[in-house]
């Protein structure tokens, strides 16, 4: 027998039924992918039967983990890497990144070489906003990146503090960006008398544009990554 003990049965018929809807495959899709019959991987899952070593290497190769992580050897659940959410999250930052950067090569180098109020207000907004949203986006990207690797688990508590703490930490950077956007339109010098304080210290600057911005994405990505546990 593959499994000698009762506990390693239960862990594994957990860890396969987690595993195969993390990876969103239906009982039947993964059974035609091990070529065994839907009742086989439910026969599985409910711990009627057990695979054997080969088919369980096999399902490890479907999850892309190993079978020590589907046996919950040394405590491992199983882990599928390359989950579709994580990626398809990491892709959206990155290309985004990317956007920004080929806008900012364009645009704004296009906006400063103009001297009229809209293409000022233009370039000032841009490079007001764009920073705060580059590194939110990555700290996002950075968390899915790893999301796509190992688990991040989180009790419940700890998820709803990840999301106050987003909050906290871009709200005042949001703020000062509906400020900024309110005055300007109304008068661009007005926007020097109030934020130039905030804006021009460096330290504030570094603070409201990188340090606030990134951690808001950091806790974003962990709340929105996170598997609860218990």
């Amino acid at each position: 027998m593959l499994f000698a003990r009762g506990e390693t049965m239960d862990r594994f018929t957990q860890n396969l039924r987690r595993a195969r809807k993390a990876a969103g495959l239906t009982q039947q899709q993964l059974a035609d992918r091990l070529h065994v019959t839907r009742q086989s991987v439910s026969s599985w899952e409910l711990g009627k039967t057990e695979p054997d070593l080969q088919t369980l290497t096999e399902l490890a190769e479907v999850f892309e983990t190993d079978a020590g992580s589907l046996l919950g050897e040394a405590g491992r659940p199983a882990y599928p890497r390359l989950q579709k959410r994580f990626v398809t999250g990491f892709a959206v930052c990155a290309g985004l990144l990317l956007m920004l950067f080929c806008l900012e090569l364009g645009l704004f180098s296009y906006w400063r070489k103009l001297h009229d109020y809209g293409a000022m207000l233009y370039a000032a907004l841009w490079k007001l906003s764009v920073p705060p949203l580059l590194w939110y986006s990555s700290g996002v990207g950075a968390v899915c990146f790893f999301a796509m690797w190992s688990p991040v688990r989180c009790g419940k508590q700890a998820r709803l503090a990840l999301l106050l703490a987003a909050l906290a930490l871009g709200l005042p950077v949001l703020a000062l960006m509906a400020q900024y956007l309110a005055v300007a339109l109304g008068n661009l010098d007005g926007v020097r008398v109030w934020l130039a304080p905030l804006l021009r210290r460096p330290a504030g600057r570094i603070a409201m544009q990188i340090i606030l911005p990134g951690l808001s994405g950091i806790c974003t990505g962990l709340f929105a990554c996170s598997e609860r546990s218990v």
